[in-house]
């Protein structure tokens, strides 16, 4: 984005479906998976891709669960930024979890031979465990933080629901 320039709402509503068909396509979904997701019907999410529709809150937060986005990332991407997923990997791959226990790889031939158990080491072992009990701790502080995100998320919600039943019945 240019300093001082206003981005047009038209392209932003553009970017948006087109980060939601990317997002989408990498998730492995089905527009109908989405909407469902969201807890939305697929005309919403039609309306909202086309940018017929500015969604509420409630609905942007949805859509957001829906494409594994953090909350808020709607609006980011409709005032020029982009998207940011969510963290699902909280638990990195054993490969990496060895290459931060400073152990280099084997070889794929070696990787299961009796010499390079043996050649590994309790030293290296231990790192490894080391590593391991990190990851977890950090999958573990993960988790927490993205329930603590969901609780506060659920409470706009509620809060949401509150205000519009109030309106309706006043």
């Amino acid at each position: 984005m240019i300093a001082g320039v206003t981005p047009d709402p038209a392209d932003n509503h553009k970017r948006l479906a087109s980060a939601m068909s990317a997002r989408r396509e990498e998730l492995h979904m089905t527009w109908v998976k989405v909407a469902e997701s969201a807890g939305i019907t697929t005309e919403t999410l039609r309306a909202i891709r086309h940018g017929d529709n500015s969604p509420s809150t409630l609905t942007k937060r949805g859509i957001e669960a829906a494409l594994q986005w953090e909350p808020g990332s709607i609006d980011m991407v409709l005032s020029g930024g982009e998207p940011t997923p969510t963290r699902r990997d909280a638990v990195a791959a054993p490969e990496t979890v060895i290459a931060r226990a400073g152990i280099p790889a084997p070889a794929p031939a070696q990787a299961s031979t009796p010499e390079r158990v043996e050649a590994v080491g309790v030293a290296q072992v231990d790192a490894i465990l080391a590593a391991l009990r990190a990851e977890l701790r950090e999958a573990r502080d993960e988790a927490q933080r993205r329930d603590e995100e969901q609780k506060a998320a659920l409470a706009e919600m509620a809060a949401e629901i509150r205000a519009l039943r109030e309106n309706r019945g006043a």
